[in-house]
């Protein structure tokens, strides 16, 4: 296997929150199959081939 992860980091967190909503209303549309988890510094978005997308604050 290639690739496990790869992390964007956003400056601040009203900005990680305006991409936590993009993803929910993107799940609310049920037409991508993703999973979200809270993370301590951020979340973390696992596609169906499992490759895990980070996204943080500094």
């Amino acid at each position: 296997r290639g690739l496990d992860w790869f992390e964007v980091v956003v400056p601040d967190a009203t900005a990680l929150a305006a991409v936590r909503d993009r993803l929910d209303a993107v799940a609310a549309n049920g037409e991508v199959e993703f999973a979200v988890d809270d993370r301590n510094d951020g979340i973390a978005i696992t596609d169906a081939d499992g490759i895990e997308v980070r996204v943080r604050t500094p």
